[in-house]
């Protein structure tokens, strides 16, 4: 499978709301519509890892990195523990820790909208 392929395949099962929470249980379909079973996608994964000079990279990272951009965009500690299938909130703070960089972008809002009033 060429980049670009494997690419688009790493994409869907990034955002496959099935995988969500079960990513070793669960298969995900492409665009033409066949699924692919976790074999798989590791399997297109582990190639455009390499061809992207990254083979230290693994899938998991992809849900580590999904949850962390979730954060990042706001998503409260239950969304994140909802949309990763966590059954505590200790296992979804783990996502929380880059949203502590936001603190500069936080005051600035608030600050924007103590102006406006």
């Amino acid at each position: 499978m060429e980049a670009d392929g494997a690419a688009r395949l790493l994409v869907s099962a990034a955002r496959s709301p099935s995988c969500a929470a079960k990513t070793s249980s669960c298969a995900t379909s492409v665009a033409n519509g066949r699924q692919q079973w976790p074999s798989t996608i590791t399997s297109y994964f582990k190639k455009a890892a390499e061809i992207a000079g990254r083979s230290d990279l693994r899938f998991h990272d992809l849900r580590h990195t999904g949850a962390v951009m979730a954060a990042q965009q706001g998503a409260t500690l239950a969304d994140l523990q909802a949309r990763l299938g966590h059954s505590t909130a200790n296992a979804a703070l783990l996502y929380q820790h880059t949203a502590k960089g936001r603190d500069q972008l936080i005051a600035e809002s608030l600050s924007n909208l103590v102006r406006r009033t």
